[in-house]
């Protein structure tokens, strides 16, 4: 039998079909150099230092770039070890097939930091922003969130910056992505006010309260330095103001006279003042809520306790009804002041004559670390300005280490109107 001689072109030719055949067919083709992917369930994963993470694929080989970063197993549990970065390598054992998970580990959030005041006071025209770090530095998440307490005042962007709304005060909350230890979001919380469409300089240059008082005259002395004698004794016309005989009903002493300290036993130092006589009855006659002596004999009937920087307190008024605290400081005395507005207290170590020195000569705008008072001074012919941030309250206040007002030799804080009852000064 003789062979049919089959030439190359047509070998080739008959491979083509075949191929094609097959193709149409669903036949599956192996070619064993064509490598089989991992389907992995992450590509990256953040992970805090301690934490676990479990990838289930079989018959794979797992390898770290960093053991002091991440720790893998053989059966793909990773491990975070410490703050860094790492790449876990999965490669199939057979084929050769791999993949890579980029692997971050962090910290647990200990805290925020806010740079800068506690508070912020903006204008309607103007804009702030919240520069805050999520500490420490190396903790996983570093983003923050911003909750605005009264979104009707002020709204806050993603990145801090604040847009105010209407004038009024709100608080910001601070909120990391990050958690702490026991898996707590950490926060920290700012003041906002808005001062509406005043400039910043509008209300802060009033002029120093130590300057010219015009006509302002005692209204209300405080209870220093001894407390008032009471309503009974100030009534009674015949007490004796010393061995001398007690004086007639009928001849009562002049007002100028009553009000001089009295120095004799079981009588108070601090002067009782009545508008007039008390008329020889036996009902008492109650002590009038004005006291019309001058600041010279207030002054006179002061005296200082060397354990207290507090001598005395008064309040002074003119004749348009405006008001003024003044407050007479013990120079000589060295320990720490405190001072109290409103229950909020500012505390040195310093003497009095320190204290002083910083409210006459300082020029300052600064916000305690509570951020519940903000205090301001633009220059030295203003006025301070102490904002209490969660009222909106403002006081403003001048001082000096030695009064030239009065002469009283003390040094001297004036602060407007009434705040006897809003301001204590004491020692530490």
């Amino acid at each position: 039998m003789s062979r049919k001689h089959v030439s190359a072109p047509a070998v080739g030719m008959a491979c083509v079909m075949c191929l094609s055949l097959a193709l149409s067919c669903g036949i599956a083709i192996h070619d064993s150099n064509v490598k089989s992917k991992i389907k992995l369930p992450v590509k990256a994963l953040k992970m805090y230092e301690g934490d676990s993470y479990r990838i289930k694929i079989k018959k794979c080989k797992w390898k770290t770039s960093n053991k002091k970063v991440a720790a893998v197993s053989k059966k793909g549990k990773i491990k975070a070890k410490k703050a860094g970065k790492a790449k876990i390598t999965v490669r199939k054992k057979k084929g050769g097939a791999k993949a890579v998970i980029n692997i971050k580990v962090g910290k647990h959030a200990t805290g925020i930091k806010i740079e800068g005041a506690m508070s912020i006071f903006l204008n309607m025209n103007q804009t702030g922003k919240i520069q805050a770090t999520v500490m420490p530095a190396k903790v996983l998440y570093k983003d923050v969130e911003y909750i605005v307490a009264n979104t009707n005042i002020v709204s806050v962007s993603s990145d801090g910056t604040i847009t105010p709304k209407s004038p009024g005060t709100t608080s910001v909350s601070v909120v990391s992505k990050a958690t702490s230890s026991n898996n707590i979001k950490v926060s920290s919380s700012v003041n906002v006010i808005v001062a509406g469409e005043q400039s910043e300089d509008d209300g802060n240059n009033r002029q120093d309260l130590t300057g010219s008082q015009d006509d302002f005259n005692i209204v209300v002395p405080s209870a220093k330095p001894t407390e008032p004698a009471s309503p009974t004794d100030s009534a009674k016309p015949t007490e004796p103001a010393g061995p001398t005989e007690p004086a007639s009903p009928t001849d009562p002493a002049s007002p100028t006279d009553s009000a001089k300290p009295s120095s004799s036993p079981g009588v108070t130092d601090e002067p009782v003042v009545t508008d007039t006589p008390a008329p020889p009855t036996d009902a008492p006659t109650p002590t009038p809520t004005k006291a019309p002596m001058t600041m010279q004999e207030y002054i006179n009937s002061l005296k200082p306790d060397p354990n207290e920087p507090l001598v005395g307190s008064v309040v002074v008024a003119n004749s348009a009804g405006e008001e003024r605290t003044v407050y007479f400081l013990n120079n000589s005395y060295t320990g720490g002041v405190n001072v109290s507005f409103d229950g909020y207290s500012y505390s040195k170590s310093g003497s009095v004559v320190d204290f002083l020195k910083r409210l006459e000569n300082e020029t300052i705008k600064t916000t305690n670390s509570a951020g519940t008072i903000e205090v301001y001074r633009r220059r030295k012919a203003d006025s301070w300005r102490i904002t209490m941030l969660e009222t909106g309250k403002v006081y403003y206040a001048s001082g000096k280490v030695q009064d030239t007002i009065y002469n009283s030799g003390y040094g001297i804080m004036i602060v407007e109107g009434n705040t006897i009852d809003n301001i204590s000064i004491k020692g530490q």
